[in-house]
Formats: structure tokens, sequence, C-alpha cells
């Protein structure tokens, strides 16, 4: 990656203050890079000097004003987000969902209006948590992370039934090595 690292992981980035990247080598899985924001000098935990005090004061301070958040709005700068926490897959899974969508047949260029906020699923109003305000296909969908299009265009895998939506995605998961060892 070089020195574009920042630009490629952080330089379409507008509304986090807590960011994390981790680069895989694909075939064996092989972790070739850590990114975790806010930083730590975990050299300066232990030294000795000044600044080094001062350092770690300043870390307690944040510390002191992040207790008083909710957890999720934490900025702690202690943790290593890349590799000291465990995440839900969230989004990640929405690579999977897309390949599933595409070649049960979904077109590359069908559309979900991301507009509303929430998507009727039977008689569930799900909130989306963030809206693009825009007509999105697959790609689109996956470059702005929209999770209203992955909420409508889910359960669509199938016409067969909900249990169908869940074979279809297991296949597909299983098709990539999910489920293996």
């Amino acid at each position: 990656l070089g020195g574009r690292a920042p630009n490629v992981f952080w330089g379409g980035v507008r509304c986090s203050f807590r960011r994390l990247a981790v680069v895989l080598d694909v075939n064996p899985g092989a972790v070739l890079a850590l990114v975790s924001f806010p930083s730590c000098d975990p050299g300066r935990m232990s030294g000795a000097s000044d600044d080094d005090r001062v350092y770690r004061l300043q870390l307690k301070q944040e510390a002191e004003e992040d207790a008083k958040l909710p957890y999720w709005a934490r900025r702690t700068r202690q943790m290593n987000r890349a590799s000291g926490t465990l995440y839900h897959p969230g989004s990640t899974w929405k690579a999977v969902t897309s390949i599933a969508l595409l070649e049960e047949g979904l077109s590359p260029e069908e559309r979900y209006n991301d507009t509303q906020g929430t998507v009727q699923i039977g008689s569930a109003k799900l909130r989306t948590g963030h809206v693009s305000n825009r007509p999105l296909n697959v790609a689109e969908a996956l470059e702005v992370s929209s999770n209203g299009f992955f909420y409508y265009f889910a359960p669509r895998l199938n016409a067969e039934s909900a249990a169908e939506d869940w074979d279809t995605m297991r296949y597909w998961a299983e098709n990539f090595g999910f489920g293996q060892e």
C-alpha cells in the first residue's frame, strides 16, 4: 500500500471519529497491516520523560470523558480497534449478499430508492440507520453501505419462502468458505 494507506482507507470517511483497517492476503488469510484510529503510543505509556507523563495524563482525562458517553460513541485511544475488540460482521456481509443477489437473478441495474430511512418487510418496519437520498443499484449500495438496499432485496433471494432465502444465503456463504476450517 505504501504511502497511499491513509487515502485508501480514510480519504472518503467524513462522519466517524473511530476507524480501523485490516489488510489481509486473501489466499492464506495472513494479516498484512492493522491500523486503528484514534491511536495510542504504547512506548509513551511506560516512558519516564515529562512529555510521557503529560501524555498519560491526557489519555486518563480522555478516558474519564469517554466513560460518560454511550459505549458505541467512545473514542478511547487505549484500545486497538483492529485487534483488541470483537465486531458483528455487519456491513462486511453485504459483499456476500450482493453476490448472492446477483447470482440469483437480481439485475445489476435494479434500484432501491434509499430515501425513506425505513423499509417495510411484512408487518415489520425497519429503520435503516442512514440514507443516501437517491436510488441505488447493487454497486452503489455497496459503495455507500446502504442498509435499506440490503434490507429490501435480501428477503427476495428466493421467491419460495423466507426459509429458502436462508438456504440460499447459506449456499453462497459456504461457497466463500464460511463455516469451514
